[in-house]
């Protein structure tokens, strides 16, 4: 094969496959020089995907990035005028051919009579550029970091390239015809990895590239492992256990020589073989943090490493009660906890898990303040071996109280900002964690200000629940409908978490301080201090009565429901010492408690756990202890701790020695306070002054606590973390002892019951009408399986072949089934008469259940209400029998008029299956009632004044797609309706009224829009071909010229949605073609509409649509030999260097990316549409493809075919959903 490449003032070049073997080829570059011109030490450069291997009759470079350069052979450098210079070359790798050719060369032209007297001022010789510098720096205003080159002297350049590890994304156009010459880019949403940065400057005369720049982003390393980074830096590898692996490491130092450390060495064991050969070996479940050092330059790369289970499953929480700790992702608290060394176990600073707060409110809080909170910290946990943990914490704000809680629950605008915030927390953890366990312990305080104030109720307060609809977070009708109520806000609340994140574990906080004493006043040093006063046997019911009730109301307000895995309880944000007076006088303290009174706070978890049959999570207990403790400071010469000052940040509390144990010396009242033993405590003894207060976490176990997590919770409170721990490292250093023998967890104390949440679903009936009167056709509502709690689901008729008011009496109305039921039934009235018809049709549709989910495969069911009037036939009707069906008989010559379906005017490829089921006046008339229906329920007027939209919920929100489906609709229906072109007009005229912000030429993807004014790439895809249907419908003469305005769409299309490389649609016109995540790439597969395209192509005539047809088929065929089956992910990364496709990961812009789910359910239609229309052999055999898929895989049976499918084939739900 031979490829051309006609270059400016230069050699053309000629690309030459001489053999090809498949994995490799030998072939001819071929330079005839066209120019009167002879070159001298002449330079070509390319881009080339395949990696040569050898080369004769020239030299060869290897520039890097896929670019070489070729030199003349050292013994002839000069390329005479008309030569012709073959170059052959061995290659290996996919079949490619050269591109982006540039030819640098010192030409002398060929002038058989010389000037004698030639010009003493020539032009000077424009030569190649030098070489540019480059900077990369961060640009802390903008957000992101400026790439930025400068050329500073020689000759000027024209054009630049910005490679980033070896791909182009960025290249423009230099001003200025002088140097010097400078030209930025700002890159963004580069939140982790190496990023390798070149930049390539040319002119005519030649190309030159600088040197290569590394800039290190989101706290990455230099440092690389083979075989785990892949396209980014890994954050954490899973192994087995029992098992050796081995990895390569490299780095940027020329010896590379490395060291290694482990922060859990129960977890896995690391040693460096050879210098720099990692050897990990899995021990038991858990995770660690493995340090590597690269020796010569000091640089670290901390990466997190899991090991699973002895049955193979990732490890969820260690099989230990486990500890945890509040943590920043602050230079001082990512110091602390990478200072580990395993030398010394004392020394360690690993806890399992640690916890940030995504607080100050939805609109002016955390996300203002650090958009990527979420993301950075959930990276650093898994580099760290830890869990990630957030307290979300946002129906506050800046403050906190009753009054502003209550405000907030029910402002609709602040409740919209709020769901949509938690959907964004979800969606980042979703995206950054993958399957990673993520905990979240939700919104302190929030119930307890309720309880403690409102005088009633949770599930009677109200609350704009609703809120999670209209911010689009949830959707009506096919997510649960819950109550405007406290307790309907927070079922709403667990139902995203568990519906968005199936990966976040989560429960509610508990608040001590919030009973306002149900059956026993609470004194105000509280609840725990009952045995103070009420002695302990009365002291201790009491408080174990009243934690029965605070439980209650907390369930009542709805915190088990949707997968609440564990409910969380606090003590007090500041340690105790803190309070006036409590040092010198514990006694009188609220928060400074002794043994007993931390008895009753274990009596409260008990309690708590065994009414909610939930674990628990204690959660920001103080870091202080009681000072002069008698522990060994492995960090101090003398082996002393310092004591702590009780003043900012050095308070003594005593969670931390109650919990973790110590011995410690007291005199005076200290010594009887903490002395005190009134409950028998076993594990407490005094000798002298010396008190002893054993470990306590076996007693935190039988409770039914699973985790402990300790923290500051003010900024004042002590801090046991960071740079330089303000309790002079005692409580890392207890941790670390516990680690030695931790508490096993010997199977839960309490199992979390199995919440049954049953699907609904409804069955249809078959009833005969009668020749008058009514009779009843009975409809069955049924359960999966029975309820634990109330079960509510609305039904609704409509039309089908059936019309209400005609045939069937419309209904519509509410079912209840009690708890331990499982059916219900509904009646319809059907109404008889006399005339001969076909068998009719309405439907039954179920919406809103609360309680239990739709089984979507049978949401809605069919009655059939068969025909019994016998045909009289007359001389004016006549029996006509279709291939398809019995014999029907119709009126001669009376037809009203033949609406301009499509399928009655369009030509169908050879071999296209039509409904087998319907006549066409069936099939007419189906189409007629479900228009009918459609327009009913989906058209509205512009309250605005801008024509029709058509809406897509019960919000009224509009968008493209539903514009463009609305507008085809009414192309097609102009003989059955005639107000058809009026409605079509102003579905037009709508979406003119609502440009994009990105492209005018485009429509505003959605109508109220929560995420920008841009467009969606099939929404106006459909709205231009739309309108290329009305001209052929209409013609392009009236008011609307259809043909013009889908041609400005189409050119809009192109020049903004269309992949300037690629040839492949992109998203819509917010995507930039080259930058990270989503760009060119990176497409949705149901965008392909080869049909829309040749329609674009007849219509602009330009070439250019034939370039994106011939790049979707490629994707697409690339796709379905991939998956074997036919199917294809919702969206598809594309190599822009080899062609390689995959699928994209979840995450990538919805949940099931990556598999065959609803946007990739629409590819069927999208292909066969263009196969039975056009006849495309390519388009034929892709429809061919999964035609075949779905029939086997169903049996035959439209009614098997499921919602989504992994790309093997395997179902991944079980409802049906043909399209």
């Amino acid at each position: 094969m031979l490829a051309a490449h006609p270059l400016a003032d230069a050699p053309d070049v000629q690309f030459e496959v001489d053999q090809d073997w498949g994995s490799g080829r030998t072939a001819n570059l071929i330079l005839n020089n066209d120019e009167a011109t002879a070159f001298t030490d002449w330079q070509l450069e390319f881009d080339f995907n395949g990696e040569i291997q050898s080369l004769w009759n020239a030299e060869v470079e290897n520039l890097g990035g896929g670019r070489y350069r070729i030199t003349p052979p050292s013994w002839d450098a000069t390329l005479d005028a008309g030569e012709s210079l073959a170059i052959g070359l061995v290659a290996v790798g996919a079949y490619s051919e050269p591109s982006g050719f540039s030819f640098n060369g010192s030409g002398s032209p060929v002038d058989p009579d010389p000037d004698p007297d030639p010009d003493p001022d020539p032009d000077p010789v424009v030569n190649a550029p030098n070489q540019p510098s480059v900077s990369v720096l961060a640009d802390q205003a903008a957000g992101g970091f400026r790439v930025t080159l400068n050329l500073w002297a020689g000759s000027a350049a024209n054009h630049w390239k910005l490679y980033e590890n070896g791909t182009v994304i960025h290249e423009a156009d230099l001003t200025g015809t002088a140097t010097p010459q400078t030209d930025s880019l700002l890159i963004t949403n580069r939140d982790y990895g190496v990023l390798r940065y070149q930049v390539e400057v040319s002119n005519a005369s030649g190309t030159t590239l600088s040197d290569e720049v590394v800039y290190v982003a989101g706290g990455a390393s230099q440092i690389s492992i083979a075989g785990v980074d892949s396209a980014s830096q890994a954050l954490q590898v899973t192994i087995d256990q029992e098992t050796v692996y081995e990895y390569t490491l490299a780095s940027s130092s020329e010896s590379s020589q490395f060291s290694v450390a482990v922060s859990n060495s129960r977890a896995v064991t690391a040693e460096i073989v050879n210098g720099n050969t990692l050897r990990i070996t899995g021990l038991e479940a858990g995770r660690s943090s493995v340090r590597i050092t690269d020796v010569e330059s000091g640089e670290d790369r901390f990466i997190g490493f899991r090991v699973r289970t002895a049955e193979g499953a990732l490890p969820g929480l260690p099989d230990y009660l486990t500890i945890g700790s509040v943590s920043e992702d602050t230079t001082g608290d990512l110091a602390f906890w990478q200072d580990f060394d395993d030398s010394n176990s004392l020394t360690g600073k690993y806890v399992d898990s640690r916890y940030i707060y995504l607080n100050g409110g939805p609109i002016s809080g955390w996300q203002s303040w650090d958009p990527d909170r979420v993301s950075s910290y959930v990276r650093e946990s898994m580099k760290l071996g830890m869990i990630p943990q957030f307290v979300y914490y946002n129906i506050p704000d800046g403050g906190e109280s009753y009054t502003t809680n209550l405000e907030h629950i029910q402002s609709q605008s602040y409740m919209e900002s709020y769901f949509q915030d938690l959907k964004f927390a979800l969606d980042t953890i979703r995206t950054e964690a993958g399957d990673e366990l993520v905990q979240m312990i939700l919104e302190p305080d929030f119930i307890g200000y309720l309880m403690q104030n409102a005088g009633t109720s949770a599930s009677a307060i109200s609350a704009v629940t609703s809120a999670a609809y209209s911010s689009g977070v949830l959707q009506e009708g096919v997510d649960p409908q819950f109550d405007n109520t406290v307790t309907g806000l927070i079922e709403a609340i667990n139902y995203t978490i568990s519906h968005f994140a199936p990966n976040v574990e989560f429960g509610w906080q508990f608040n001590l301080w919030a009973s306002p004493g149900i059956e026993t006043p609470i004194p105000g040093t509280g609840i725990v201090h009952l045995t103070d006063t009420m002695g302990v046997a009365a002291g201790q019911a009491a408080i174990a009565r009243e934690a029965e009730l605070i439980a209650e109301y907390y369930m009542d307000a709805g915190i088990l429901s949707y997968g609440a895995g564990f409910i969380s309880l606090d003590k007090y944000g500041l340690d105790a010492g803190a309070q006036n007076g409590a040092a010198s006088n514990p006694e009188a303290s609220t928060w400074f408690w002794n043994s007993d009174h931390w008895q009753n706070y274990l009596l409260i978890v008990q309690t708590l756990t065994e009414t909610t049959e939930r674990e628990m999570v204690l959660w920001q207990l103080p870091v202080g202890h009681i000072n002069d403790s008698q522990a060994v400071n492995p960090y101090d010469a003398n082996g002393e701790f310092d004591p702590l000052t009780n003043t900012t940040r050095q308070y003594e509390d005593s969670a931390a020695s109650f919990f973790l144990g110590d011995t410690f010396i007291a005199s005076g009242n200290r010594l009887e306070y903490f002395s005190t033993n009134d409950l028998g405590d076993a594990k407490l003894t005094v000798s002298g002054n010396t008190i002893t207060w054993g470990s306590h976490m076996e007693e935190a176990r039988a409770a039914g606590i699973r985790q402990i997590l300790f923290g500051a919770g003010v900024g004042i409170s002590t801090d046991a973390i960071g740079s330089e721990p303000t309790d002079d490292y005692w409580w890392i250093t207890k941790v670390q002892e516990y680690y030695q023998n931790p508490v096993p967890l010997e199977g839960s104390i309490v199992d979390p019951p199995v919440e049954v949440v049953p699907e609904v679903r409804i069955s249809g009936a078959t009833v005969a009408e009668g020749v008058s009167g009514t009779v009843s056709a009975t409809l069955t509502i049924t359960l999966s399986e029975a309820a634990t709690q109330t079960v509510v689901v609305n039904y609704q008729t409509s039309n089908g072949t059936a019309t209400a008011g005609e045939d069937y009496e419309a209904s519509s109305g509410q079912v209840t089934f009690a708890v331990g039921e499982t059916s219900k039934t509904i009646s319809v009235r059907v109404f008889g008469d006399s005339q001969v018809e076909p068998d009719e049709a309405f439907y039954v549709t179920l919406s809103s259940p609360v309680g239990a989910t739709l089984d979507a495969s049978l949401t809605t069911a069919s009655t059939i209400i068969t025909n019994d009037d016998e045909a009289v036939v007359t001389e004016n009707e006549l029996s006509v029998t279709t291939p398809y069906e019995t014999a029907v008989t119709i009126s001669a010559g009376s037809s009203g008029g033949d609406p301009d379906y499509g399928s009655h005017v369009q030509s169908y490829e050879e071999g296209t299956l039509f409904p087998s089921q319907y006549s066409q006046t069936q099939l007419d008339q189906i189409v007629s009632n479900y228009y009918d229906s459609w327009k009913a329920d989906w058209l509205r007027a512009d309250p605005g004044g801008n024509g029709y939209r058509v809406i897509m919920d019960a919000s009224g929100r509009t968008t493209s797609e539903a514009q463009g489906y609305g507008m085809l609709v009414l192309a097609h229906m102009d003989g059955y309706d005639p107000q058809a072109q009026a409605i079509f007009d102003g579905l037009f005229q709508y979406s003119r009224a609502n440009p994009s912000e990105g492209n005018p030429d485009l429509m505003d993807w959605a109508q109220p829009d929560a995420y920008g004014n841009s467009s969606a790439f099939d929404g106006d895809a459909d709205i231009a071909y739309a309108l290329l249907v009305a001209d052929a419908q209409w013609g392009s003469d009236g008011a609307v010229n259809y043909l013009q305005e889908a041609i400005t769409i189409i050119d809009a299309m192109y020049a903004s949605t269309i992949g300037p490389d690629s040839h492949l649609p992109m998203l819509g016109d917010w995507v930039n073609p080259n930058g990270s995540g989503r760009n060119q790439w990176s497409v949705r597969t149901s965008d392909f509409m080869y049909g829309h395209f040749r329609a674009f192509e007849a219509a602009t005539g330009t070439g250019a649509w034939n370039e994106v047809i011939a790049a979707t088929q490629a994707v697409m065929t690339k796709l379905q030999q991939q998956s074997g089956t036919g199917l294809v992910p919702d969206f598809v990364i594309v190599d822009p260097v080899t062609g390689n496709v995959s699928p994209a990961p979840s995450g990538f812009l919805e949940v099931n990316d990556q598999h065959y789910w609803y946007n990739a359910g629409r590819v069927p239609w999208r292909i066969g549409a263009d196969a039975v229309l056009s006849g495309d052999t390519v388009s034929l055999a892709q429809a061919q493809m999964l035609s075949e898929f779905f029939q086997q895989s169903s049996g035959g049976d439209p009614a098997l075919i499921r919602g989504g499918y992994a790309l093997d084939g395997t179902p991944l739900n079980s409802w049906s959903d043909p399209f």
